[in-house]
């Protein structure tokens, strides 16, 4: 198939590090009387705690000009934007991870004790906090909660966030009657702040003339004021662009390509082009479905967060999955704000029929297998005598492609067997195609005797040659029976002689008598 240029440009993902969001700080008298929530959710908070996040139904709030979908909230005066946020602090700490911090007065508050008048023989519930979502505005509150456990001095304050436009607005209600609302020396102690990895953190405190200070200090509690923080105009962004081309031809997200089964990833000559038109760093990350031993390296792929543009050409891998695979291939591009994703399809084409070799000799041949246990060990023969006699090697094709064979010889002793190939084909018909040899141990001297059968052939799941062994042992004639053994007699003083019998019957009988000749010259001397 034809080669592939596959560029991805990866732009912008909505600014990688967005300039800080600023905010104008506004303040003034609360238009109508300070309302307590009603029918809101207590979060059951005790002094120095820290809720879990909080997700209400459709909440979104853009903060600092980054998305937030929940909040967590502290009994001490502040809430905390996201779900990662852990500060825990009775002093303000806007500076601590994660930074996402809005305290409309941050100090030693205690939620679950009383704010008590000095001077009242009721005494006010204990203070509590809770939140309310409704109407696309998220409104959390402190009511009549007591610096330090239960005492004069305290808080009844709300946040509220308003999703339409971003703004938050702090409210501040009167205490109960000859009680104090509380203040705080501290800097930020009435503020906003976006998060630590902006450089350098924004912090805006808020401010209003006669209560709260230019730095976030409160000298007076504001009672029915409010202070506003307003955003200002998120920076533009370009919108993050993927383009994939093949040749001259760009591709539409979700395009597929055609590939051959065996195709490589090289012979496409991928090339993934990251850049971002606001100069933010970008990482690539993918994800390839049906790997399997294609040998595709996903990390190829991929890039960790670097300053654009660059070019990453992965080569590694084959398509040589089974037929009508696809690989799903999901680029993602990020810029630390926001992702771009382009999903390509390439499909890989039917694999091939291939032939499957089967050898038998009676009973299964494995490739490279020995003759030890087998018929192919012809066992011992007499040298001269003629060849063994000849065994069948037979050769079958089970598979869907017509099998070819080449390269057939003998290595070894080859001169002590007898391999006949003539009735044997080149070419052997799929779908249970057979073609046979012969083999027989012919040995020419004594001796064990070893040979290798080997033959080339195409079936690309058994090893390539096909070997297996052939052997026999030559011996010599076997030696007849030997002579019988002579039973000896006679004896001094005139024994008699006894000749064995057997095949020297005679030869021995003629010496027993020439001996007893001898014996009886012998005596008739000596008697005279």
């Amino acid at each position: 198939m034809g080669r592939i240029a596959f560029v991805l440009i990866a732009i912008c993902m909505l600014a990688g590090t967005l300039a800080a969001q600023s905010y104008t700080v506004s303040s003034g008298a609360l238009s109508s009387a300070y309302t307590d929530l009603s029918g809101a959710t207590n979060l059951n908070l005790t002094p120095g705690t820290l809720s879990g996040a909080i997700s209400p139904s459709g909440f979104s709030f853009n903060y600092f000009g980054q998305t937030y979908t929940s909040f967590k909230v502290a009994g001490g005066g502040y809430l905390i934007m996201g779900s990662s946020g852990t500060v825990i602090s009775k002093d303000p700490q806007h500076t601590t991870a994660p930074g996402l911090a809005v305290s409309p007065l941050w100090t030693n508050l205690y939620p679950g004790s009383r704010l008590m008048p000095q001077f009242a023989s009721t005494l006010p519930a204990p203070g509590y906090v809770a939140y309310q979502y409704s109407g696309g505005v998220l409104v959390v509150e402190w009511w009549n909660i007591p610096v330090g456990g239960d005492g004069p001095i305290g808080v009844r304050m709300q946040a509220h966030l308003d999703t339409a436009n971003g703004t938050i607005e702090f409210r501040y209600g009167d205490v109960p009657t000859n009680c104090t609302g509380a203040t705080s020396a501290s800097a930020y102690t009435c503020a906003i702040s976006g998060p630590t990895s902006a450089s350098p953190q924004e912090i805006i405190a808020g401010s209003h003339s006669g209560y709260v200070n230019n730095d976030g200090s409160v000298s007076t509690y504001p009672t029915n004021q409010y202070i506003r923080f307003t955003p200002g105009t998120t920076p533009s962004n370009t919108p993050p662009t993927l383009v994939v081309a093949q040749g001259s031809s760009l591709l539409a997200n979700n395009s597929t390509i055609s590939v051959n089964y065996n195709d490589t990833v090289a012979g496409l000559n991928l090339g993934i082009t990251a850049s971002d038109a606001d100069s933010d760093p970008i990482s690539v990350s993918a994800s390839i479905t049906n790997i399997g031993v294609t040998g595709i390296v996903q990390t190829e792929w991929e890039s960790a967060s670097a300053s654009g543009p660059y070019t990453l050409n992965p080569t590694s891998g084959t398509f040589n999955t089974v037929a009508g695979v696809t690989h799903v291939i999901t680029l993602t591009a990020n810029d630390g704000t926001a992702n771009t994703v382009f999903t390509l399809n390439i499909v890989q084409g039917a694999q091939p029929a291939t032939p499957s070799i089967s050898v038998s000799d009676g009973s299964t041949i494995t490739a490279g297998q020995s003759a030890a246990g087998t018929s192919r060990a012809f066992g011992d023969l007499v040298v001269g005598t003629g060849p063994s006699g000849a065994l069948t090697i037979t050769i079958t094709n089970n598979g869907g492609a017509v099998l070819n064979l080449s390269g057939f010889g003998v290595t070894g002793d080859s001169g002590e067997f007898v391999v006949d190939t003539t009735g044997m084909s080149a070419t052997v018909a799929a779908s249970g195609g057979n073609t046979t040899f012969t083999v027989a141990f012919n040995p020419t001297s004594t001796g064990a005797k070893s040979a290798t059968v080997s033959f080339n052939h195409d079936d690309p799941s058994v090893a390539n040659p096909f070997t297996f062994e052939i052997t026999g042992n030559g011996t010599t004639s076997t030696p007849g029976p030997g002579p019988t053994p002579i039973s000896g007699g006679g004896g001094g003083g005139g024994g008699g002689c006894v000749a064995g019998g057997g095949a020297n019957f005679v030869l021995l009988l003629l010496l027993a008598m020439s001996a007893c000749l001898g014996a009886r010259t012998l005596r008739q001397r000596v008697s005279r």
